[in-house]
Formats: C-alpha cells, sequence, structure tokens
C-alpha cells in the first residue's frame, strides 16, 4: 500500500516546517512520497523549503505563482496524485507526526473503510505538551458521528485523515467559494464524501502533536465538538432556528447531494436511506434530492445547526 502525502505550504516557520519533515522522513512506514504543495509563498520561504526537503527522493515540490487560501491549495495538491490506487494523506506545515503514524492508518484499512483518521496531542509553539487528547479538549466523539451528524458539524482533522485515492473523481473538484458561505473546509468536504461511500474509521491513537501557536488558520477550540455546546448555542438563541444555521446545513447538504448523483447507484445504499431516506431518484437533480421545509428530519437537523 502506497501513501501520497499532500503537504501544504506557506510561508512556513523554519523550526516547525524543519521538524514537520523530519517526523515524515522517518515514518516506520517507508513506501511513501510528500508532495509539498506551496501556496505562492515568498521567495525567501520557497528557498527555505528547497533547502529542508529538496535533496530527500520522496519529497517532491511544487511551487506557485498566485496565491489560492489553505482550501483550494489542498485542492491543487490532490490534482498532483500519480498512483490511482493508493491512500493520501495531508500534512500541516508545523505539526509532528509520530513515527508509526502511517503504519498504524494502513493496517486499519480494510475494503469497506474508506477513510481513517486519528486523535491528536496538542503542543505548544515550544513542543511542550498542552493537552494529551485533542478529543477530549475539543469534546470531540467522532465515533457516534453519522452523516446527519457530519452535514452539521465536522469532527475530522485535516492533518490525521487519510483516505482512499478512489473517491477522488467525486472529491475533485472541491466546492469553489463563491458557491457557499458555510465555513467549509478541505477535510470537512472529504470526509463528507467518504463517509458516503462507506465507512470512516476513528483512532485513539495519538498521531499527531498538532501544535498550536499564534499563526494557526484553524486551531483547536475547547468544547468545539460537543454536541451540549451546540444546543447552549440554540438555546441562547431562544431556541429558534436562524436562518444562517438553517442556511448553512442545506448549502453543505446540496453540495453534497449535487455531487452524488454523478454517482447513481454506486452510493451505497445506506447513505441513500440515511439522508434521503427512499427519495434517491434514478435519475437526479439537485432539486429533487433536497428535502424539503415539511421534511421533519431536515428541520430537525436545522435545529441542531442553529448554532453554527
Amino acid at each position: 500500500m502506497r501513501f501520497e502525502i499532500v503537504l501544504g505550504s506557506y510561508n512556513p516557520e523554519p523550526y516547525f516546517f524543519q521538524k514537520q519533515i523530519e517526523s515524515i522522513i522517518n515514518q516506520t512506514y517507508t513506501n511513501w512520497i510528500c508532495h509539498i504543495v506551496d501556496d505562492f509563498s515568498s521567495l525567501s520561504s520557497q528557498r527555505l523549503i528547497q533547502s529542508i526537503a529538496g535533496n530527500h527522493p520522496n519529497f517532491k515540490i511544487h511551487l506557485h505563482s498566485d496565491n489560492v487560501g489553505v482550501f483550494h491549495n489542498f485542492e491543487r495538491g490532490l490534482s498532483y496524485i500519480t498512483h490511482q490506487d493508493c491512500i493520501i494523506a495531508f500534512s500541516d506545515q508545523d505539526d509532528i507526526w509520530s513515527l508509526n503514524k502511517l503504519e498504524i492508518i494502513a493496517s486499519n484499512f480494510t475494503d469497506d473503510i474508506t477513510l481513517v483518521h486519528s486523535d491528536l496531542c496538542i503542543v505548544s509553539d515550544t513542543g511542550n505538551l498542552i493537552y494529551s487528547s485533542c478529543w477530549n479538549y475539543e469534546k470531540r466523539n467522532p465515533n457516534t458521528a453519522n452523516i446527519e451528524f457530519l452535514l452539521v458539524h465536522n469532527c475530522v482533522t485535516g492533518c490525521s485523515l487519510a483516505f482512499k485515492s478512489q473517491l477522488l473523481p467525486y472529491i475533485l473538484p472541491f466546492p469553489k467559494d463563491r458557491e457557499y458561505s458555510s465555513g467549509l473546509l478541505h477535510d470537512w468536504w472529504i470526509a463528507l464524501i467518504c463517509l458516503s461511500f462507506g465507512k470512516v474509521l476513528s483512532l485513539s491513537d495519538k498521531l499527531v502533536c498538532y501544535r498550536q501557536h499564534q499563526n494557526n488558520v484553524v486551531g483547536a477550540e475547547v468544547s468545539s465538538g460537543s454536541i451540549l455546546k451546540h444546543y447552549q448555542k440554540w438555546a441562547a438563541n431562544s431556541f429558534r432556528i436562524t436562518f444562517q444555521g438553517y442556511w448553512s446545513y442545506r448549502e453543505r447538504l446540496e453540495l453534497l447531494t449535487t455531487r452524488l448523483s454523478t454517482a447513481g447507484s454506486r452510493v451505497p445504499q445506506p447513505f441513500r436511506s440515511t439522508v434521503h431516506r427512499s427519495r434517491w431518484p434514478t435519475e437526479t437533480t439537485s432539486e429533487t434530492l433536497l428535502p424539503t421545509k415539511a421534511d421533519d428530519r431536515s428541520w430537525h437537523l436545522a435545529s441542531v445547526a442553529a448554532g453554527d
């Protein structure tokens, strides 16, 4: 089993970047290649990337002349995947991987598992342990997450996930920024697609030391994964279904169903029956797939999403 790693970079801090690269090089699982996909860093940062990783044969450095942001930089990173049958993993530029990360992930993939992700520990900018479990810190319970929950709240962290490359035709292209406003990130989009086609496995192993510092694009937030926190937000709004919360949920559902309508019968029945009940037509459009305002399940989910 071959891994292809997509590492997104943008003006990396030299010490953080060096440690991330070392933790990839020293993996106990050696069948991997890493694409460093740079999002138009400064010339000095590009030289830094070349000096740290450029001489290792397993690293492929891709420099770009335009800045597209984290979401679409990981998207173009996926365009560099060279093997049709591999496992794709994402990496940030400033974390530290456990040396057996790829080995553990590889041993947990089966025919029906489309994505594997793990817990993380949280460390400071100096590498000191802050929290031993990101899931406990954010009060996540990813083992109970289904497609309905995932449409409301993401519980998969990009730097900890790995997924099967066979799903790339449905993952790519990512939704364009102008098509959504619901805070959809690359890991969330991929988790939604992968869970639609199979099982997502959540490992309690802490396979990444997630570095928390002032320049994080997305940092760990206490209790952010708690259903209670979402309920408290909803209660603070007098239990009203807000337009923003409902629209965000509907937006994600429409993006997902529109993309999956191209897959037809290849989408497993559990997904069709769970999200759309028995209303998965032979020839589909996004309008026929979306729940209506009269659909009780749709409004129930919108209620949960009210705090988004």
